[in-house]
């Protein structure tokens, strides 16, 4: 990730590693800001919050410190504030503050929050949320002043996420919030959905590869940042794309969406590494498109990704991605079940097999935390396409590889979800769901052939219907068909004369819907020949009902017509 990201973590650790005093005489605070349930939110514009109030009986002399309590999770905010005339008062940026709730306390100096008694000590419960995004360079000579990141944080009812763009960081934290102690677990997912802008040994190449050449996106200024030996920066390289962010939602624990998307481009001279100016010239589209949606849904417990790839220039593409999925506990373990359920850790080298569709696997933040362990929770990362091999590049991240074809004018879908738990259970469930919405049924017609001709108005339909977690309604031509424990249905269906579509339909627990058709024609056979008749019909038992009547009115002697009687032989 870029230095930008790293700069609260380095900031509290190094206010951690100083050498702390000896607690003043200070007994209690009054703390008068910032207010009990403020509700920060750190944008482009400068903000500042203060901390301000009373330390009765306190001396001039006497030192203060400002602390983000969070129980599991505890950061140091200022350092020696002084006390004047009673009281203290210091504004500092909001951007001092980390992501989410905490609870906002002033000690005397080298007071350890996690063991002391801070019963007479006031405090404000405060949470504080990120929108901001970030630009090149202004100065920068290759494309000043493009949008290239952005971060936003976002806190909901049972956990806090914390973003950048897909090139920057991508699910950039993460942490369960337990509402009834207002406290939070330690970070579950770290780096996650994130497609490096220079992946390490031994692949040496960028996150995205287009036909086979490296990509890069806006964020490749972050070279800019982050410089590593060869590199130079990003900024020097003209022809780098603007990054586009829209932001729906994320209203005070509201669910939140996040679409953001950028033109890939490469080299124009070709795939130098390292990446130098003189070796690359300057960037060029190479034809495909990246957009990400992400989605925060469960009270911010469930992050999905929705990565589209769009080819922009009427041709197919072929584009293979290095997703890296990150964890920050040095002893944190996984689960890939395809190979064995259990966690364990691992180190820098070690690889999993990939696996030939649909993947999920486990993590969890500290491999020797037993099952619903309140401050090491636990995580399962769900990928709906077929992974390469996975490959750890350090004992807290992994690379999983990921390749698609985009038809020419058209675009592909990789989707990805995460989601957070204390225990196992509740995730191989999430697990089981995210599946059920990746995964559709499949279903085929295997009788009648299609385009089959048939002779009777009643015909037997027979197939097979399969789905992940189970198909919930099938019909045939609308009428509903239990299939068999096996998925094999098989039900009688009427035919019309002439061509008709037989229309199955299979619908799964995650709404997803199957269609299969097949083509009949209903030719009914002709009747019969009829046998050569060779006998002459006959009249028989032949009578009348008057022998002599009139035909007209000028026979008057006679009574007027008769009835003929008769019986035919055919």
């Amino acid at each position: 990730m870029g230095r930008r990201a790293l700069v609260l973590v380095t900031a509290a650790l190094a206010l951690a590693a100083a050498p702390s005093t000896a607690p003043a005489a200070v007994t209690t605070v009054n703390l008068s800001s910032p207010a009990d349930g403020a509700y920060l939110t750190v944008t482009d514009d400068v903000a500042e919050v203060t901390f301000a109030g009373t330390a009765p009986g306190a001396s001039d002399s006497d030192l203060l410190d400002v602390w983000c309590v969070r129980g599991l999770a505890d950061h140091p905010l200022v350092d020696d504030m002084a006390v004047t005339s009673g009281g203290f008062s210091e504004v500092r940026p909001a951007s001092l503050l980390p992501p989410g709730t905490c609870r906002i306390m002033v000690v005397p100096d080298g007071t350890d929050v996690a063991t002391a008694d801070l019963s007479a000590f006031d405090d404000a419960l405060v949470t504080t949320e990120y929108r901001r995004d970030y630009r090149s360079p202004p100065g920068a000579s290759g494309s000043p002043d493009v949008p290239e990141d952005f971060q936003i944080a976002h806190q909901q009812a049972r956990g806090l996420t914390r973003f950048f763009s897909a090139g920057g960081c991508g699910l950039c934290g993460s942490r369960l919030f337990y509402d009834d102690t207002k406290t939070m677990s330690e970070m579950i997912f770290s780096v996650s959905g994130y497609l490096n802008l220079r992946e390490p040994s031994p692949h040496d190449r960028s996150g995205v590869r287009v036909d086979g050449h490296n990509a890069w996106g806006p964020n490749a200024t972050y070279l800019d940042l982050d410089p590593g030996p060869g590199f130079e920066s990003g900024s020097e390289i003209a022809g780098m794309p603007p990054l586009a962010r829209t932001l729906t939602g994320a209203g005070p624990g509201e669910d939140m969406t996040i679409d953001e998307g950028y033109d890939l481009v490469r080299c124009e001279l070709g795939d130098p590494w390292p990446v130098t100016k003189s070796g690359c010239g300057r960037f060029v589209p190479a034809g495909v498109r990246f957009e990400r949606r992400t989605a925060v849904t469960d009270d911010g417990t469930l992050i999905g990704m929705i990565d589209v790839l769009r080819s922009l220039d009427g041709r197919p593409h072929t584009v293979d991605m290095l997703y890296t999925e990150g964890m920050q506990h040095a002893d944190a373990g996984f689960a890939f079940p395809w190979v064995g359920d259990g966690y364990a850790t691992h180190v820098t080298g070690d690889t999993v097999p990939g696996t030939a569709g649909p993947a999920s696997f486990f993590v969890r933040t500290k491999n020797t935390a037993p099952d619903g362990d309140r401050r090491f929770a636990q995580g399962v990362i769900v990928h709906d396409r077929p992974i390469g091999q996975i490959v750890f590049t350090a004992n807290t991240q992994m690379l999983v590889p990921i390749e698609v074809t985009v038809p020419e004018g058209g675009s592909a879908t990789v989707r990805h979800a995460y989601a957070m738990a204390r225990t196992r259970a509740e995730l191989t469930d999430a697990a089981r769901r995210i599946e059920d919405r990746y995964v559709p049924p499949t279903l085929e017609i295997t009788t009648p052939a299609e385009g089959a001709t048939v002779g009777t108005a009643i015909v037997d339909v027979t197939g097979r219907v399969r789905d992940d977690r189970g198909v919930t309604a099938f019909t045939v031509d609308g009428r509903p068909v239990p299939p068999a424990a096996d998925g094999a249905w098989s039900t009688p269906v009427s035919l019309r004369v002439g061509e008709n579509t037989i229309v199955a339909v299979a619908r799964d627990a995650a709404g997803n819907e199957v269609t299969a058709r097949r083509k009949v024609t209903y030719a009914p056979p002709p009747p019969p020949p009829r046998a050569l008749d060779t006998v002459a019909p006959t009249l028989s038992a032949v009578s009348r009902s008057a022998t002599r009547f009139r035909a007209t009115a000028t026979a008057a002697a006679a009574p007027r017509g008769t009835r003929v009687l008769f019986t035919v032989s055919e």
